[in-house]
């Protein structure tokens, strides 16, 4: 890992970008392949993927170098997450135009702010001593930046970040297993002759519990609990391909579910424009959440063979222009699907109880969050662990009970509290996500770019994105941040 204290320096001898591995240096516990070098230290944030996160032991599964291809599907797999679930409710709120129209937006916008990531990346390789490319990640960058508070502050709003996806999830447990448990003890009631649930008797109270959303939040919670405890997670791989397999396996089943309605009907009786610039506003956010995929820049970059900005470019369009077209066409085809009924901001309350091919569907979401949810909670615990504890110290295992049982629990009540799912999304988007989207790329590229130019003692450099561009997309980063909160907290 790189120092605490960062001293640019620029070495004597011209550095190339292809020959810029000469500045790392292996130590005998350093593990040094095809030149990466990846130390015994390395981070503990980002060890393991999660539901938009990889991890470093990702990218020691993909030392020897990926081509574009494999690139390209690793970015797209970590950007198609949870937040394809309110797009549809998204579309219905803001029409057809707006909502197609930011999709192209923000599929350019995160293109252009990983790539200034990738550019800090090799500014700092440059320009910084004790450079090991598999041990650099957005923390590090933070704190080439600005020092130790440039790595506090990604440590902290990243970790807020994953929180708020965490509770995300236990939104999506309680949209998904509520309507669940309602059918199937009021069926079972039903069975015994007993009436319903709605009847009012006096057994109908205690028994309705079982399905309401509080009690399903706090038992998925204690049920998750002794895992999200583990010094280890075991289900990463796992749950990275069935949440693939999920997705793809969703966009099918809505694809053909929809093709078997009267679809250009519909089609052509879907909403063009919102009817209030409100539901507009308060709809970017949720786009924002759904692109986000910024903090696994270094991770792919590192492992992207014959590793220069311009092939990473390739792969960094591709990805956000396939993720755009899967939402595109899964939002589209939702709102034909479900044209004349009230869309839900999580499109899974949509679909009627006992359809066979949605129960497939329902079942693998379920599943996929199973194993996806202790991930995302060991990856903040072990964030806590390294704001918390000194350099080096593991937590013990009573130390991680605690610390996991605190997060979760913290995050079950906030579930509770949420409206929807669209909102948790839209708070999260609108805060955390746009910081690490839009605010940080540009605020440490500026920074980084500034202090490897002046000590090579050269001019701006041409092959660098221009630094005016920048500085527009802080300044509209910076912008856009309080006034997507304010109307997604208040509207």
């Amino acid at each position: 890992m790189m120092s605490k204290a960062l001293t640019p320096q620029w070495s004597s001898t011209p550095q190339s970008f292809s020959a810029a591995h000469s500045l790392m240096v292996a130590g005998p516990s350093e593990l040094v392949v095809e030149g990466l070098s990846l130390g015994a230290g390395q981070p503990l944030l980002g060890r393991h993927s999660t539901d938009k996160h990889l991890g470093w032991d990702d990218a020691v599964g993909l030392h020897a170098g990926q081509g574009l291809l494999d690139s390209f599907a690793t970015l797209a797999k970590s950007t198609i997450g949870s937040g394809i679930l309110g797009l549809p409710f998204v579309l219905s709120r803001c029409g057809m135009v707006p909502f197609l129209g930011s999709i192209v937006v923000f599929a350019a916008l995160n293109s252009y702010t990983i790539m200034l990531l990738v550019w800090s990346f090799e500014a700092v390789r440059l320009g910084y001593p004790g450079f090991h490319v598999l041990e650099f990640d957005y923390p590090e960058l933070g704190q080439c930046a600005y020092g130790v508070a440039g790595k506090w502050a990604v440590l902290i709003i990243n970790g807020i970040d994953l929180w708020g996806t965490l509770v995300a999830y236990l939104v999506v447990i309680a949209d998904v297993v509520c309507p669940v448990m309602r059918f199937e003890l009021d069926q079972a009631i039903q069975s015994h002759s007993c009436g319903t649930l709605s009847d009012g008797r006096w057994w109908c109270s205690p028994v309705s519990l079982l399905a309401r959303r509080e009690v399903v939040i706090v038992l998925a919670m204690l049920a998750i609990w002794p895992v999200c405890s583990q010094s280890h997670i075991r289900s990463v791989a796992i749950s990275s391909h069935l949440g693939l397999l999920t997705m793809v396996t969703f966009v099918v089943y809505i694809g053909l579910s929809s093709f078997r309605t009267n679809f250009f009907a519909h089609l052509q009786g879907a909403s063009l424009w919102p009817e209030e610039i409100g539901n507009f506003i308060i709809s970017i956010p949720v786009l924002a959440f759904a692109f986000s995929a910024q903090f696994n820049t270094f991770v792919i970059y590192a492992a992207l063979k014959q590793r220069t900005p311009k092939r990473m470019q390739l792969v960094t369009q591709g990805s956000m222009n396939f993720a755009g077209a899967v939402y595109a066409i899964l939002a589209v085809l939702a709102v034909v699907l479900f044209a004349g009924q009230v869309i839900e901001p999580n499109i899974i309350s949509n679909f009627a109880l006992r359809d066979f091919g949605f129960d497939v569907v329902r079942s693998l979401f379920g599943v996929s969050i199973a194993l996806t949810i202790p991930t995302i909670c060991f990856e903040v615990v072990e964030l806590c662990v390294r704001v918390f504890l000194p350099v080096g110290e593991r937590p013990s295992f009573t130390q991680r009970v605690v610390m996991a049982g605190g997060i979760l629990g913290v995050a079950a009540v906030v579930a509770m509290a949420m409206p929807s799912l669209t909102a948790v999304l839209g708070l999260v988007g609108s805060t955390t996500t746009s910081t690490v989207s839009f605010v940080f790329p540009p605020l440490f590229y500026l920074k980084v770019n500034q202090v490897t130019m002046s000590i090579a003692n050269v001019g701006p450099d041409k092959s660098y994105p221009s630094r005016y561009g920048a500085w527009l997309m802080l300044v509209v980063g910076l912008s856009c941040v309080p006034v997507f909160t304010l109307f997604t907290a208040f509207y």
